[in-house]
Order: C-alpha cells, then sequence, then structure tokens
C-alpha cells in the first residue's frame, strides 16, 4: 500500500497545454494524448529504473511529487523520460553543435563555437534582439551533416554539422530535435532597428569617394538616397544635369568597413552599400560589387548579422567579387549524412532557447541549466534575484490575438464611460466569442492576461475574447492579504491592457 495520498494535477488551460502538447506528451497506445498524470507515471517509472535497488520506493516518491505538481523535471526528462532511460546517454539532453561550426556574436564577430567556450557572449536570438548566452562544451557525441537548400533557389546551399538530436525551429511553428528530409526551417531574424549612421556610411562605402557622391536624379532609388542624406544633415548642390551632389564630412568614417558589429549599424551599412553602387535589378535581394577579397569576406561574414544570407558569391573580374544577400529565406532539409563523433559545443540562451548561426540559420540551444528556473522561481515568490523578466521575454505574437473588449457592469463602483470599457449589458456574444470573468484575486489578473496570450498563440485572430472586470473589488477597498491596504480597482489593469494590444 503507498504510504502517499496524492492529488494529480492538471495541465494548466492554455499556454500550460499548449506547451505540453508541442513538447512534452505522447501518444497513447489508444490514440490519446497523455495527460499528466500519464506523465509523471513514465517519468517516475524511467528515473526509478536507474536505481534498481529502490526502483519500487524511488518510483512511487517522485510520481507522487510529480503527479501534484511538487516537483518537476526539465522539459527535456519529461519529454523522453521512459522506461529507456537507465541506458539512455546524457547526450540525449544536451544537443549541440560540432566545435568548428561558426557562430554570430557581438564581441568576436562570426567565430568557431569551440574558440569561445567557457565564455558568456552576445548572440541574435529568436526574437532579434541581442541576448547573453553561456557557450557550454558537451564532450564527444554523434554528429551528422545537414544539407540545407534554399527553397526559392535549388542551386543555393549550406551545411551545419550537429548532434542527430540537435533542436530546430521550423517553419510551422513546431520545434523539433529529430529534423529530416523535407523539413523546412524558420526564417532568421532582421535587426529591429537600422541605424542611419551606417547607412549614410554605406553610402560613402559603395559610391567609392570621401568627398562626396552624385545621385543620377533618375536613379529608381534616388528619393530613398535623398532622404537619408538630408536628415542626417548633408548638403548637396545640384548639377546642370538635375543631379544632386551631395558633399560628406571631413569627419565621417568614409571609404572603411565597420569596425562594429552592432547589427543595426552593419545592416543600414549594408543598405548603404547597395543603395549607392548595388544592382537594384535583383528582385527581393541586394547585391553589390565588392572591390577586393577582403570587402567581399567582410560582407559574408556580416550578412547573418544584419538578417541576410548568402545566396551568390563569386568572382567578376580581376579583383572584383559580386556578392548577392537574401532575407526570409527558407531553408529545407536536403540530405543527412553521419559523420563519426566530433566534440560538441551549444550556447544556453535561456529566453529564447534559439539563436542564429554564421550562416544565417536559426537554431536551437539545448537544455538549460537549473539554475535559471530557480532564479524564476524566486522571482515569482517576490525575491529580487535580477532576472530579465520585461516585455522581452513574450514571444507571442500579438498580431494574432483575438478582439479584446473590455467589459465593466454599470453598477460596479468604478464605472466610467471612457471609450475602451463596454458595458457588461451591451456585450454581444456569438459562437466566436470567448468570455472570462476575472476574479478578484492576483491570480485571476495573470489568468486575464493567459487568456490574451493563449489565444494568440492559437492564432485565433477571428475570435472575440470578454474580459469581464465586474467581480473584481472597487478602487479603496481594503485588501486583506495586503494588510488591508487600498485596492486600485479594474480600471487600471484595464487600461494597461487597452493601451498594450
Amino acid at each position: 500500500m503507498s504510504r502517499y495520498r496524492t492529488f494529480v494535477r492538471d495541465f494548466y488551460p492554455g499556454i500550460g497545454e499548449a506547451v505540453a502538447s508541442r513538447t512534452i506528451t505522447r501518444k497513447k497506445p489508444n490514440g490519446e494524448d497523455e495527460t499528466w498524470k500519464d506523465v509523471a507515471d513514465r517519468v517516475a517509472r524511467g528515473n526509478a529504473m536507474i536505481v534498481p535497488e529502490d526502483a519500487e520506493q524511488e518510483y512511487e516518491s517522485l510520481f507522487h511529487h510529480m503527479a501534484k505538481g511538487t516537483i518537476t523535471l526539465s522539459g527535456r526528462s519529461l519529454q523522453h523520460g521512459d522506461e529507456t532511460q537507465p541506458g539512455s546517454p546524457i547526450e540525449r539532453f544536451t544537443n549541440c553543435l560540432r566545435g568548428d561550426e561558426k557562430i554570430v556574436t557581438i564581441e568576436h564577430g562570426v567565430i568557431e563555437i569551440e574558440k569561445v567556450a567557457g565564455e558568456t557572449v552576445s548572440v541574435i536570438a529568436v526574437d532579434g534582439v541581442l541576448r547573453p548566452a553561456k557557450i557550454n562544451a558537451h564532450g564527444v557525441q554523434q554528429v551528422q551533416e545537414i544539407t540545407f537548400r534554399a527553397t526559392d533557389n535549388a542551386n543555393v546551399r549550406t551545411t551545419v554539422v550537429a548532434t542527430p538530436d540537435h533542436r530546430w525551429f521550423l517553419k510551422d511553428g513546431t520545434v523539433t530535435d529529430s529534423i529530416k528530409l523535407g523539413d523546412i526551417l524558420q526564417t532568421a531574424p532582421k535587426p529591429p532597428h537600422v541605424d542611419p549612421k551606417g547607412v549614410v556610411n554605406g553610402v560613402i562605402f559603395g559610391s567609392s569617394s570621401s568627398e562626396g557622391i552624385q545621385i543620377p536624379k533618375d536613379d529608381p532609388y534616388a528619393d530613398k538616397i535623398y532622404e537619408i542624406l538630408d536628415s542626417t544633415g548633408h548638403t548637396y548642390n545640384v548639377h546642370t544635369s538635375g543631379d544632386r551632389i551631395y558633399y560628406f564630412n571631413q569627419d565621417e568614417n568614409s571609404g572603411e568597413l565597420p569596425s562594429t558589429n552592432n547589427p543595426a549599424y552593419i545592416r543600414g551599412f549594408i543598405y548603404g552599400w547597395w543603395l549607392a553602387g548595388g544592382n537594384k535589378s535583383i528582385k527581393d535581394a541586394v547585391e553589390v560589387i565588392a572591390q577586393d577579397e577582403v570587402a567581399a569576406q567582410w560582407l559574408i561574414d556580416h550578412a547573418a548579422m544584419a538578417g541576410y544570407c548568402v545566396v551568390r558569391h563569386e568572382p567578376v573580374s580581376g579583383s572584383l567579387y559580386v556578392i548577392r544577400l537574401q532575407e526570409d529565406v527558407e531553408w529545407e532539409v536536403e540530405s543527412i549524412t553521419p559523420c563519426g563523433t566530433a566534440e560538441v559545443f551549444c550556447p544556453e540562451e535561456p529566453i529564447t532557447s534559439g539563436f542564429v548561426l554564421a550562416n544565417g540559420l536559426l537554431t536551437g540551444n539545448c537544455s538549460t541549466s537549473f539554475t535559471s528556473f530557480v532564479q524564476f522561481m524566486l522571482l515569482l515568490n517576490g525575491s529580487g534575484v535580477g532576472r530579465l523578466y520585461d516585455d522581452d521575454i513574450m514571444l507571442v505574437d500579438w498580431r494574432y490575438a483575438p478582439t479584446v473588449v473590455l467589459a465593466l457592469d454599470k453598477d460596479h463602483p468604478d464605472y466610467n464611460e471612457s471609450e475602451w470599457i463596454t458595458p457588461l449589458d451591451e456585450v454581444v456574444v456569438d459562437d466566436e466569442t470567448v468570455v472570462f470573468v476575472v476574479p478578484d484575486s492576483r491570480e485571476g489578473w495573470a489568468q486575464a492576461v493567459a487568456q490574451i496570450e493563449v489565444m494568440a498563440f492559437k492564432k485565433n485572430t477571428d475570435k472575440t475574447l470578454v474580459l469581464d472586470f465586474s467581480k473584481v473589488r472597487p478602487k479603496g477597498a481594503p485588501i486583506g492579504g495586503m494588510q488591508g491596504r487600498p485596492a486600485s480597482g479594474p480600471i487600471p489593469f484595464m487600461h494597461s491592457i487597452y493601451i498594450g494590444l
């Protein structure tokens, strides 16, 4: 007889269910998805088999605590834990890249990952934001060479050598650790901003003149160049032909490749280079002529930093090279070839769990550290441990959010006729409407936000979410759990949702 009385939790509705369905649960023999109880049972049995002499006791204890939610394991353990666990290597939980694979960093530019092992570097994360990542070594593992082909150009290929269960973000929004032929990757992010100074210096570099540039009036991008140079204070004269001749300042970094690795500046520089002397007849691509091998290699090395992939690179005459860049390239797996063993490494970027490789591919990192979970748990319990928890960690694409109606009963003491408040008796409910009555608690407020996140995650743009705040206590009412301090009432929170969306 068990020494425990186990209360079994269920997956938290919404985000909890979505995450579980995507990465944790398996199909049972009857075709149904596992419940949390099933997951706890499977994982507890697998872990208990590691210590056969105490297997029964270990299973009973682990299942009890997992089932009621007093303890949980890493996502990888929940995903892979089963009766095969005693023979499973740790590599299952640390899927990585071979040491000579290159990553994009701000501190070192493009560099082989093995050369920065043990360091914390800034990488371009899944959302395009620069984020710190610890580079960890994970020993010698089996690796395979994956060849990717650009879906819109069969002649463009790139390769990555990684462990067979390396994590990849796919075009359909899923994450896989068993990549296969035909899989198409999610496109890499672009820098959220473009530095105007970078554009100007790109124009100077592309014009091959440190003094000025003559912009043909019939150049299809003349207005763009005018706008950039005018906005940065550059003066011009008008030639007799009608062309503008702009003059550069003596203190500008004229004629030199950038020394910075700032993505916004690099993207601006490449754009300016293309505006001044690039081939503008190629649709959806940036093509420039590099004057020498140094400039060509710089462009190849920095393309991914600016959100581009190199789709053409070849000498044309003498020391000239033509380089063509393209953004939003979709890469499809063309072949997978085992290639023995190698020492492997992986960045640990805990916020988005992914980063950009030097060839412009977006990829995932392996399991993050246990301390990250502990820090977040401490934060939830009110301890200031310095973890980032602002809007940057939100990976929900708010473009897919539902229409949100903020409702309040007219009899509520805080009701007013602000344009963003809908009287409860005027709310229209149909088959495409979801109504959530916001509980009068901190948890209730969090659940209200979770409702929006979940529906955005599910891409419910065609639905309406009604958040009814009528049960939330009014402004000034005492809060028992906070020594009777006065409540803010629902209005400030409702307004924050209104301006946030």
